[in-house]
């Protein structure tokens, strides 16, 4: 049984039908057969000399028509026809070559050329990323910011003293407000946990314990909805839109959808909290229709039959993509929205007309207009939630709220995974192996404006540092929300 994973944004589809971008560069392809998903079933753990040979090739061809870093890699040296003579070399002659140890390589050899968390080579039994995902440590030592420095407030290390001035680094200070105004707590953005930091307190170095707060871990959709006088809390734990014909799918249509609806009913509230923790993206169309209702005043209900209206406000004020459309790109949208049970003829002649004559077009959206103030804009505070694994859909909330909402826009606790430059993310399958290459065919240029946004892999800061026996704390601190503050009690381990 075929299991069809993706995450597309089905925005894309607007943007391919009905905008009108701008050609950067076209140039004409070969066309050959694209396949999307999962077929586990299938797999083949040993491959013969010719298969091998053939999957390198189609990877090759993935690469080259879909992959909206490709240019970026061939920046950097990549070189397809190298990669197709060192590893065929180097398995020539061999009639058995194993799946997992042969992709291992493959993925060693891209990794110098890959700047994108999305990236990665899916076997049956590993899954290889290029790019890590850097994580938060802290210490229990904190520091006041002063005029001149800062200074030591309080530490578990009994070789610090009240008072000492630091004089560290400052990018490991990480502003911690729900112990004071000034306050900064130290600690380190590092892939691997150090377990040991050092660090300098007049001209001294002291080394101090680092500690890992772990993060929130989700399997399925779900939602929750908590109101007191003041303020909502929502809590979704994925934005993915299960295929048709899922057992989940209703269930996920329901909840999704009420998310995005939430300025129908919450819009009059002082405080709106959405806790994103662990949520690793799917469908950004939720966040997107929910924070533009809530800029413009739409009290309307989210439906799919009023995207076109969200998406040309979007494409207008919003926007700011590099995209491929080539017959791989196509036809993986094509497929994709047949498995959710959306049928577009439309897709289908572009489809045919892509077969016909293969042609690989690069695009650009126009330059967006100033974002118009809205003086009946959400006038109140949004307080997004996230940690290390928030991350795609999830980041992109966050970016769009500060956009939008400015310094209205709070972002509370650890930071996101760094999942969001490539877009409309697909598992490319090999037809001989069944392992499947996962990447995006569109780029969001707009991420180098983005303060917040540290690159894939770093992710976005927090405005607040929280770690979870901190956090409700440091949403009260926004709130001040004393009735929610007190539902809120086990926020520090789990999703409402």
């Amino acid at each position: 049984m075929k299991k069809l994973t993706l995450i597309l944004s089905l925005f894309s589809l607007c943007m391919i039908l009905s905008a009108k971008p701008v050609l950067l560069s076209e140039s004409p392809c070969e066309y050959m057969e694209t396949f999307v998903g999962y077929d586990w079933n299938e797999y083949k753990s040993i491959l013969t000399y010719e298969e091998f040979s053939s999957d390198i090739n189609q990877l090759c061809y993935y690469l080259q028509n879909a992959y909206a870093g490709y240019e970026g890699m061939c920046g950097q040296g990549f070189d397809a026809a190298k990669l197709k003579t060192e590893f065929l070399a180097g398995y020539g002659g061999q009639e058995k070559i194993d799946t997992r140890a042969a992709f291992k390589f493959i993925a060693d050899f891209l990794e110098p050329f890959i700047s994108d968390r999305h990236f990665s080579i899916i076997t049956k039994m590993a899954v290889f990323e290029p790019v890590k995902s850097s994580r938060f440590f802290y210490t229990n030592t904190f520091v006041e910011k002063s005029d001149d420095g800062f200074y030591l407030l309080q530490s578990d290390s009994e070789n610090l003293s009240k008072g000492m001035k630091f004089d560290g680094a400052s990018e490991n200070l990480f502003y911690y407000p729900v112990k004071g105004k000034n306050v900064w707590r130290i600690g380190i953005i590092s892939v691997e946990n150090p377990k040991i930091l050092s660090v300098q307190f007049e001209g001294k170095s002291f080394l101090l314990p680092v500690y890992d707060d772990g993060a929130i871990q989700t399997s399925s959709i779900r939602y929750h909805e908590l109101e007191s006088d003041d303020s909502v809390y929502a809590s979704l734990s994925s934005f993915w839109l299960p295929e048709e014909g899922s057992q989940f799918r209703k269930g996920a249509d329901i909840v999704l959808s009420k998310y995005a609806s939430l300025a129908s009913k919450y819009y009059d509230k002082k405080n709106i909290i959405i806790d994103l923790r662990g949520n690793p993206g799917g469908q950004a169309e939720y966040s997107e229709y929910l924070l533009y209702s809530l800029y413009t005043n739409n009290k309307k209900e989210f439906s799919w039959k009023k995207l076109p209206k969200y998406s040309k406000w979007f494409e207008s004020y919003i926007s700011n993509e590099k995209w491929i459309e080539s017959p791989v790109t196509i036809e993986s949208l094509f497929k994709f929205n047949e498995s959710l049970g959306f049928h577009y003829s439309e897709l289908r002649k572009m489809l045919e007309k892509s077969r016909q004559k293969p042609v690989k077009k690069i695009f650009g959206t126009q330059k967006t207009k100033p974002l118009k103030k809205n003086k009946n804009a959400f006038p109140g505070k949004i307080i997004i939630l996230i940690d290390r694994n928030s991350l795609s859909a999830s980041e992109n909330t966050v970016v769009l709220a500060k956009k939008l909402f400015g310094d209205n826009a709070v972002i509370i606790g650890e930071k996101t995974g760094g999942c969001c430059e490539y877009l409309d993310n697909i598992d490319y399958m090999l037809s001989n192996s069944k392992v499947c290459v996962h990447f995006g065919s569109k780029k969001n240029e707009g991420m180098k404006y983005c303060d917040s946004w540290h690159g894939e892999g770093f992710g976005i800061y927090p405005d607040y540092w929280s770690i979870g026996e901190d956090l409700n704390d440091t949403i009260f601190l926004v709130t001040d929300d004393s009735e929610m503050k007190e539902k809120l009690a086990e926020i520090d381990s789990r999703l409402m």
